[in-house]
């Protein structure tokens, strides 16, 4: 799934853009024969001091060692040659993609109130059809802001109407369609 370096000709989007949140240690990432290795390209110059690549995204690397230097927001590791040395990589918790653009889908199983309500619901994906979880849709009732609901495992977020009115789910320039209750 990974490729031989960030540079690699044949690089895939989807590997490229896979988010990691995890520790490694630095003896991991340097033994070949683990597939932690497999996820980092590594530069011995001999001189003691390692350049580590990751050959994946996420938000923030620290090392345990305070003498290692990060550079160029996370693309880069310069670091001491201790085995026991921890690299912990932390990404914020919206799902293993990078998402590519938001696309909003608002549907009603029913176009109609029953018993005096409806649930609407809004699906949010991005372009290659990958669903948005934990992503906070703001809720529009007659072109007025009323709420915000947050997607679900399944990039689905619900609203209940209890009156007869257009809806329409918005996040930051995205809309949805307008549904008329």
């Amino acid at each position: 799934m990974y490729n031989s370096s960030i540079f690699d000709d044949n690089l895939t989007k989807l590997s490229f853009n896979h988010k990691i949140n995890k520790e490694f240690s630095l003896e991991d990432i340097k033994n070949t024969n683990n597939n932690e290795s497999n996820l980092w390209n590594v530069f011995n110059n001999g001189d003691g001091v390692l350049k580590l690549i990751p050959l994946f995204n996420c938000d923030k690397i620290i090392s345990s060692n305070s003498d290692d230097i990060v550079l160029d927001k996370n693309k880069c590791i310069i670091c001491i040659d201790n085995d026991s040395t921890i690299i912990s990589c932390i990404t914020e918790n919206k799902g293993d993609l990078v998402y590519y653009g938001l696309n909003l889908h608002a549907f009603a199983i029913y176009p109609y109130l029953i018993d005096g309500k409806l649930d609407v619901y809004c699906v949010a994906f991005d372009d290659f059809n990958h669903l948005i979880i934990n992503e906070e849709i703001s809720v529009y009732i007659n072109n007025e802001y009323v709420d915000s609901v947050l997607t679900n495992t399944n990039g689905v977020c619900k609203f209940t109407v209890d009156n007869q009115c257009d809806i329409q789910f918005k996040k930051d320039d995205v809309e949805s369609e307008t549904l008329n209750i």
